[in-house]
């Protein structure tokens, strides 16, 4: 019974711990046509986010910045990795500069049976993709 608790537990802890997004709003979608920038042509709005579970400061279940949408296991979702995944899509996306880069990180501490051990880690950021 012990066992099938734990396997539950790592069951839910995978299904609700990592999460990782790449969300972009293009040229067409900006209201009025407006440009992002005066610096070059506007490609896209990036937005990109990342989140997981760790102990103390080791992740251990993530959300993949490498793979959006995917788990990784082990990896960080810190701001280096997550403007890292915006500037690679804006850089798929053809732009030349990513301006106006934006970051949040925030972390709160999960209570649980044994307190500051745990914690809820995420980070947003978004850029401006300009070619």
């Amino acid at each position: 019974m012990k066992k099938f608790m734990l396997g539950l537990a790592v069951v839910a802890a995978c299904g609700i711990a990592g999460c990782s997004s790449l969300q972009v709003a293009n040229q067409q979608s900006l209201i009025n046509n407006k440009a992002l920038s005066t610096n070059g042509t506007s490609i896209a709005h990036v937005n990109g986010s990342a989140s997981g579970l760790y102990f103390l400061k080791w992740p251990l279940i993530t959300g993949s910045t490498t793979n959006p949408g995917g788990i990784d296991f082990g990896k960080p979702c810190d701001v280096t990795a997550t403007t890292a995944m915006v500037t690679k899509k804006a850089k798929e996306l053809g732009a030349t500069a990513a301006t106006d880069v934006v970051s949040i990180p925030a972390s709160s501490m999960l209570l649980g049976p044994i307190p500051f051990l745990f914690y809820w880690k995420s980070t947003n950021v978004s850029a401006n993709a300009i070619k």
